[in-house]
């Protein structure tokens, strides 16, 4: 049976709280339950604000994810050495009045590695997008919780891209002539 956010309670991935908050039927029903998250967890409401607000941007990194990361993906949810909660302290000293804009650049990105290294696959993907600010891309009604939350939201909403390229269409195959 897949565990639900009320039965994990605060040990519940960053990944899993979005999916229960997202669960919800209605705008109201998922801003109550981001609430709900945000009263159990201390730091769910800082991480949406490094994703949404451009002055609580981590900066500091390059963009993606470091050519070196290799993840785990064969490992199921709630198996790794750390959380982005427990990670907490480490990940907001990223942040433009954090600690971490006194090291050189290489020293940096080892300390973001090391923290990717650490937690589960699910949530060093969130955390590239946390702090790439593009998690609205990957949970777009996400963004419409926060502002009904009074978040002041001020990263753009992800705009649908157009293919430019044109569809192949598949050919169908002629039956074969009776002979």
């Amino acid at each position: 049976m897949r565990k639900t956010y009320t039965q994990t309670g605060q040990s519940a991935q960053l990944n899993e709280k979005l999916d229960h908050i997202l669960a919800g039927k209605t705008l109201q029903e998922r801003a109550a339950r981001a609430q709900e998250i945000a009263t159990k967890d201390v730091t769910f409401a800082p991480y949406m604000a490094m994703a949404s607000i451009k002055s609580e941007k981590i900066v500091g990194l390059p963009e993606g994810v470091p050519d070196t990361f290799t993840p785990e993906t064969d490992v199921p949810d709630g198996v790794a050495d750390t959380t982005v909660r427990q990670e907490f302290r480490r990940i907001r000293n990223f942040l433009p009045y954090g600690t971490m804009k006194n090291l050189k650049a290489h020293d940096r990105e080892q300390a973001w590695m090391n923290i990717l290294m650490g937690v589960h696959y699910k949530e060093a993907k969130l955390l590239t997008m946390i702090k790439e600010q593009t998690l609205f891309v990957e949970y777009p009604e996400l963004r419409d919780v926060l502002i009904e939350l009074k978040v002041p939201v001020d990263v753009e909403a992800p705009v649908a891209e157009k293919s430019t390229k044109k569809s192949k269409t598949v050919k169908e195959k002629k039956a074969p002539k009776p002979k």
